[in-house]
């Protein structure tokens, strides 16, 4: 989820190939970076 909506879906294989990333976590940190805050 990036600023309430589903920005990536795969297996954890493909993110992780998709962001370069060498694990889950970096995948999810690699999203939440790009997301912007909406204040309401």
């Amino acid at each position: 989820m990036v600023d309430g909506r589903i920005d990536a879906l795969d297996t954890p294989a493909n993110l992780k190939s998709t962001y370069q990333a060498r694990s889950m976590d970096e995948v999810f940190l690699k999203l939440a970076r790009k997301a912007t805050r909406i204040d309401i």
